[in-house]
């Protein structure tokens, strides 16, 4: 999974990422993104009751994202000019962020485009 990271995340153009397993466990992550397991949590179980979030918004890193989206799939997150995308797949949660410096649509499309990925390889 530290591949899926390193090329198909940053290499795309994230300023950080990660993939956890629905189990909460870490299995890849970009140098220095430090996720506290309580915010993994959070962002599982969002996807499958997102009132605490909605009302909390999204927390990384101890920085608080503000909620703008939630379709059962996918949460969306924004903070000043950058912002979050988490995209749930059969077994992981891809996680990633990005800053002012990259569109939010192109942001969204690297990591929906890795869900889709491994959804279709049964991930």
């Amino acid at each position: 999974m530290q591949a899926y990271v390193d090329m198909n995340m940053i290499g795309a153009g994230l300023e950080k990422a990660s993939i956890v397993g629905h189990d909460g466990s870490v299995k890849g992550c970009s140098p220095g993104f430090q996720l506290q397991p309580q915010e993994v949590s959070a962002i599982i179980a969002a996807f499958d009751d997102a009132l605490d979030i909605r009302m909390n918004g999204i927390l990384l890193e101890g920085a608080k994202y503000y909620v703008l989206g939630f379709d059962g799939r996918s949460v969306y997150g924004k903070k000043g000019s950058g912002g979050v995308s988490c995209f749930k797949t059969t077994q992981h949660v891809l996680i990633g962020v990005h800053t002012e410096s990259r569109e939010p649509d192109a942001a969204v499309a690297i990591v929906s485009n890795l869900a889709d990925y491994f959804i279709e390889q049964g991930q």
